[in-house]
């Protein structure tokens, strides 16, 4: 049992160390250039240099951060060194799970914040949806109003030039009628 309790230990350990977002580890709690003056995780979401979001994030994901600053199992049953639990007696197995009860809150809690956050991308981008369809709708309507007054001015010159040419040609017929009345 002690050799499978290290061996998930250790897993829970690998996946925050392997867990990378744009190349950078971002459950590990190194600062790799995506932390922020304020302590907030900083991520880059967005084709713009101005489209970031900020993760506030505690603490890393290792098992030894995690007990740290739950502060579990102080009293045996965690062995910080070796980022593993002791459940070779009795004792030691209660704090343990009494420490795991803990570490489970408080990782519901961060998920409740990824969560937040999470809801918060997917309206960014039901929100650029949006102003895509906008955008797209609005400059169908500026070509559709541009074609309809080209349209209109082409009609309107038409007319006249197609008026014009009546003119002259009542204008010119007129020596002919006047000639042949007075023949």
């Amino acid at each position: 049992m002690q050799q499978e309790v290290n061996s998930i230990c250790n897993e829970i350990t690998r996946i925050a160390y392997d867990t990378t977002y744009g190349g950078a580890q971002i459950l590990n709690g190194a600062n790799n250039g995506l932390i922020n003056q304020e302590g907030n995780l900083r991520i880059h979401v967005g084709a713009q240099a101005n489209c970031v979001v900020d993760i506030k994030l505690d603490i890393a994901f290792s098992m030894s951060a995690l007990h740290a600053y739950i502060g579990g199992l102080t009293d045996g049953g965690y062995d910080s060194v070796n980022q593993a639990f002791d459940i070779s007696s009795r004792e030691n197995a209660e704090k343990v799970i009494a420490g795991i009860d803990d570490y489970i809150r408080y990782v519901d809690s961060k998920r409740a914040e990824l969560g937040a956050v999470s809801n918060r991308f997917d309206s960014t981008l039901r929100n650029q949806d949006n102003i895509h369809e906008n955008q797209s709708f609005s400059r169908s309507q500026i070509r559709d109003s541009d074609y309809a007054e080209e349209t209109s001015r082409y009609i309107q010159n038409n007319t006249m030039t197609n008026a014009s040419t009546q003119i002259l040609v009542q204008a010119n017929a007129r020596p002919e009628i006047v000639a042949a009345l007075l023949s």
